[in-house]
């Protein structure tokens, strides 16, 4: 048997577990383990092929449409005109060399205060 204090209501109790009861409790922690590992199996069981099923098929839903991002690859190996790993200087932002869509040249702003005198 084991014994450890317990403390109830700040007072020391000393209590005993019999052998067959750590062992029962060790038995009960292993099988909810095990059935954990096993349902965690089952799902990947299903999820698995349903997740190669869907990369199959939007791969081959994808297949003739252009290629997009940084380093697209041509039906034929070109790179659309640059370098495969070439660096965009203006990347997420404007080109200052283009002209401004629409006919906008600039624009200004500035803060508006509520307290501001009109």
């Amino acid at each position: 048997m084991i014994r450890f204090v317990k403390y109830e209501n700040g007072q020391p109790r000393v209590v005993t577990i019999p052998r067959w009861a750590i062992g029962l409790g060790l038995a009960a922690a292993f099988l909810v383990g095990l059935m954990v590992l096993v349902l965690a199996a089952g799902i990947a069981l299903v999820a698995v092929p349903a997740i190669i099923v869907a990369g199959g098929v939007a791969a081959w839903l994808g297949r003739g449409k252009a290629l997009s991002g940084r380093n697209a690859v041509a039906p034929h190996g070109e790179t659309f005109g640059r370098e495969p790993f070439a660096r965009e200087p203006f990347a997420g932002a404007r080109d200052p060399r283009r002209p401004a869509p629409d006919g906008i040249e600039d624009a200004e702003f500035r803060v508006v205060d509520r307290d501001e005198r009109r």
